[in-house]
C-alpha cells in the first residue's frame, strides 16, 4: 500500500493536470474516476511520440520496418478493418468531449474535430450507444 506522502504528490499533479486541461477527469460512479487526454493534453502526447519517433529514425542506421509482404491484398484488408474498428471508438470519445471543450473555446470548432470528425467526412454515419446521437452532423 502506497504511503500518504507519495499519494499527496501524484493527487496534486492530477489535479494541476485537470485544472489546465491537459488531463480530463471522468467520473462513472461515485468511487471510480477515468482519466483522458484532454485538448493539450492530445498536443503533449503527441509531441512527446515525435521526438521519440524522430530520435529513433536519426540515431539508429538499422531498418526499422523489416516487412516482407506475402500477400498485399490481405494484409490491406485486415489493416482497413482493424482501422474502422479504432476509427470510431475514437470519435465515439471525440463526441463525448466535445460539449465539454465547447463551453471552454467558445463558439469555434477545435481544429481535430473540425478536420477529423463528422463535420469534415460527410458519409460518416455512427451511432452511439447511450442517447443513440447520430453523428453526421452536416450533409
Amino acid at each position: 500500500m502506497p504511503s500518504q506522502t507519495a499519494v499527496h504528490p501524484f493527487k496534486n499533479l492530477i489535479h494541476l493536470c485537470n485544472k489546465n486541461h491537459i488531463l480530463n477527469m471522468k467520473r462513472i460512479t461515485n468511487n471510480t474516476t477515468t482519466l483522458q487526454y484532454g485538448p493539450l493534453g492530445c498536443y503533449l502526447k503527441r509531441n512527446i511520440f515525435n521526438e521519440w519517433f524522430c530520435s529513433l529514425l536519426n540515431n539508429v542506421d538499422i531498418n526499422l520496418f523489416p516487412i516482407e509482404l506475402t500477400n498485399p491484398r490481405k494484409q490491406t484488408f485486415l489493416l482497413q478493418r482493424a482501422a474502422d474498428k479504432t476509427s470510431n471508438s475514437l470519435l465515439e470519445d471525440v463526441i463525448g468531449n466535445y460539449f465539454d471543450i465547447h463551453t471552454r473555446f467558445g463558439c469555434n470548432l477545435p481544429f481535430g474535430l473540425a478536420v477529423y470528425g463528422p463535420c469534415f467526412n460527410k458519409n460518416l454515419s455512427s451511432k452511439i450507444s447511450s442517447g443513440s446521437v447520430e453523428l453526421n452532423m452536416l450533409r
